[in-house]
């Protein structure tokens, strides 16, 4: 009797191992962006900037699409009108789990958004905010089960909440455009996944509210 119930714990052990979910992770080749390990027939949200030429000239190209996974098998892929540049960075995050990775193309490193380690979310009357030292920023909020939302923060313009080009932007979630889900988003709330992108620099800052920041 003891063995049975060994037997039966190892092979539940093992099926519980076999079914959980996967981390997401992203592959960058050609025109395609892939992400793999998103809940099964769930929804991935790609987020990112890409830096190239356009003949003579720079050319600078935000990504911001939620995408679904129609068959089931965890794998999502992203495809742009032609190859990923090498100044480029992306951000995928399941839309079911928050499960989320960063990406760029072999050779570009993921450059952090905030090099002094600063957090971009500040309490101001009880009430976070994004508060960072640029002259524009693309935000991605994703709220697991919920909604997709976007904004683009732009120094000294109607979205940037202090309403001063002084060189940094300040950010409030009331006024971000809906992709997914709910309709309006009713502030930064823990277990939220942040992403900040500077299309300039091609720098990002991803992260779940209320943990680490990777």
């Amino acid at each position: 009797m003891r063995h049975c119930r060994s037997v039966f714990v190892l092979i539940s052990l093992l099926f519980a191992a076999t079914t959980a979910s996967a981390e997401v992770a992203i592959t960058i080749s050609g025109s395609t962006v892939v992400a793999t390990g998103i809940t099964a027939h769930g929804n991935a949200a790609f987020f990112g900037v890409m830096r190239g030429q356009s003949g003579s000239r720079g050319a600078v190209t935000y990504v911001d699409q939620v995408l679904a996974d129609s068959d089931g098998d965890g794998v999502v892929t992203l495809t742009v009108q032609s190859a990923v540049p090498f100044r480029s960075v992306f951000a995928v995050v399941d839309q079911t789990s928050g499960g989320y990775a960063v990406k760029t193309p072999n050779g570009f490193p993921v450059l952090p958004l905030l090099e002094d380690g600063s957090q971009p979310l500040v309490m101001v009357d009880g009430q976070r905010q994004i508060s960072v030292q640029k002259s524009q920023v693309q935000m991605l909020l994703v709220r697991p089960g919920v909604g997709v939302w976007n904004r683009l923060l732009s120094d000294g313009r109607p979205a940037d909440g202090d309403g001063l080009a002084d060189g940094k932007v300040v950010g409030l979630a009331a006024g971000s455009t809906v992709e997914y889900g709910s309709s309006s988003l009713d502030g930064f709330l823990d277990g939220d996944i942040l992403v900040l992108i500077d299309g300039y620099f091609v720098s990002v800052y991803a992260a779940r509210i209320g943990a680490v920041a990777q």
